[in-house]
């Protein structure tokens, strides 16, 4: 399956071709994306399935000018730092569309209220996911939230079980992050909560695969404040971003910087599983 995103650009799945992630977003697009064969400086799109650094590495092999990697989840971090080198030596831009924090509300409440996010003493979190048990994936969709705010979680935290769930909680000198993830019989759902003594802001976030907008507020003393609902998928936003690069001219930076940060909240979320892993063995060793 390949389209053009102009007449001399083509857009080409490659590795997971059936991921219904990536073929969806690629039928959202723009009517300018059309179909063509790929060219050798062709935009690739990869789904971020076990290996799809590999599958990036691959592509940019090919001569790719960008590649996109839709839900990108956990790979070796040693592996996607590697990628970053490679894509800034061959000048290869590299896009992980995300759906929970590439979410256009996500950016959009960073933007708008960045200094109440940087001001925020207390940062609260919950995931809700249909029919997995929390775990990992749940635990490192929280961490890149967390990061798109620009309040990534930088301390260990301590991580236990409670009420079905896995809660997360780090206590540093500035702030206290407290991470909850747990299972539902309904929609997937995210709600996060930034706070201080005097201003609040909230996200509510709902499942990337449904068209629900996501809320954003600010709650101060005299008012709240709501930005303008977004109807745009994280993953589309990705792919309109990239687009409007190639057009300005200005795709060439190879977005290492993403995948060394990427790299980073995976090397949390382990050590997150790591020392879960830890105290249920000890609480096991003294029974």
């Amino acid at each position: 399956m390949n389209a053009n995103l102009t007449p001399a650009t083509s857009v080409s799945v490659i590795g997971q071709n059936t991921s219904p992630a990536v073929l969806a977003v690629l039928a959202s697009l723009p009517s300018s994306f059309t179909t063509g064969p790929a060219t050798g400086d062709a935009v690739y799109a990869v789904a971020g399935t076990t290996g799809w650094a590999t599958v990036a590495r691959e592509a940019i092999d090919r001569g790719a000018r960008a590649v996109v990697v839709t839900e990108p989840g956990r790979e070796v971090p040693e592996t996607i730092e590697e990628l970053g080198r490679v894509a800034a030596e061959r000048g290869t831009t590299v896009v992980l569309a995300e759906g929970w924090a590439g979410n256009p509300a996500v950016i959009a409440a960073r933007d708008a209220w960045a200094n109440d996010f940087a001001a925020a003493d207390v940062i609260e979190a919950e995931l809700l996911a249909p029919d997995v048990a929390p775990g990992r994936a749940q635990i490192l969709t929280v961490l890149r939230l967390l990061r798109a705010i620009g309040r990534p979680l930088l301390i260990p935290a301590v991580t236990s079980a409670v009420g079905g769930g896995l809660l997360l909680v780090a206590q540093g000198a500035e702030a206290t992050w407290s991470l909850f993830a747990a299972r539902t019989a309904g929609p997937a759902r995210l709600h996060l909560s930034a706070s201080n003594a005097d201003v609040q802001v909230e996200l509510d976030l709902y499942s990337p695969q449904t068209a629900t907008p996501a809320l954003a507020r600010r709650t101060d003393t005299d008012r709240e404040l709501r930005l303008d609902a977004l109807y745009e998928s994280g993953h589309r936003r990705a792919w309109r971003r990239l687009k409007n690069a190639i057009a300005a001219g200005t795709a060439g930076t190879s977005g290492s910087d993403d995948l060394a940060a990427f790299a980073a909240d995976v090397r949390a979320a382990d050590a997150a599983v790591a020392q879960r892993a830890t105290d249920d063995d000890t609480t096991k060793e003294n029974k």
